[in-house]
């Protein structure tokens, strides 16, 4: 019987590494972006998602809306295909994106589906650090 995974977390990262045990290493966890300047391309962006509690097999995919909420800045090419064997399987899919670029500042969406379905949605605040000094010398 097919059962649709919960997402347990969905985590941004600049970067996903393996250790020996087999465990995850995010490196650089972030819920915004402080840019040098924009428009701005970055080396890499991770995006981790945990899923739970589901069974069967299923398509997850992500996509990145620049803010004005219809403009796909970033989406996986092909969806993940993930295999749960039972409700008590985990799955953690790890997408890297290469070179991505944001043109603005403000709040992108950050969309994670399941089979095509929105499970997901949160916001991913991108600014400048010129914006993060201002807004020092504004609260002095």
């Amino acid at each position: 019987m097919k059962m649709i995974p919960d997402i347990q977390s969905c985590i941004i990262c600049e970067d996903v590494r393996r250790e020996i045990n087999g465990k995850l290493m995010l490196i650089g966890v972030t819920a915004n972006m402080i840019l040098p300047k924009l428009p701005c391309k970055i080396d890499k962006l991770h995006i981790v998602t945990s899923l739970c509690c589901g069974e069967g097999e299923f398509e997850l995919s992500t996509k990145i809306y620049a803010p004005d909420q219809k403009t796909v800045v970033l989406k996986n090419e092909k969806p993940n295909k993930i295999i749960l064997k039972d409700t008590n399987t985990l799955a953690t899919v790890v997408q890297c994106f290469i070179n991505p670029t944001f043109n603005e500042k403000g709040i992108y969406w950050v969309e994670t589906l399941i089979d095509n379905n929105l499970k997901l949605r949160f916001p991913l605040p991108i600014t400048t650090k010129d914006d993060i000094l201002q807004q020092k010398q504004n609260h002095q």
